[in-house]
């Protein structure tokens, strides 16, 4: 299967965040999807929906925050 439409950063930074945030959308759609058909299913449906740049935006302020929390238990 090919796709060619995944989401894509407008800046030149974020496309860590955009890879990470793909990965999230895909496994939720897998962990919570009841078809495991991969020919059949519409995953790429789910990261459309979920990867956005606010999406991006957020997951940045989430991994600075799991960081800071790393930092004041260790």
């Amino acid at each position: 299967m090919r796709w060619d439409r995944s989401p894509q950063q407008t800046n030149g930074y974020d496309c860590g965040l955009f890879v990470t945030a793909t990965a999230r959308a895909i496994c939720d759609w897998f962990v919570n999807t009841e078809c495991k058909d991969w020919e059949e299913s519409l995953w790429f449906r789910a990261v459309e929906e979920k990867v956005t740049a606010s999406a991006a935006a957020g997951m940045r302020n989430e991994i600075l925050e799991q960081i800071k929390h790393l930092m004041v238990t260790k």
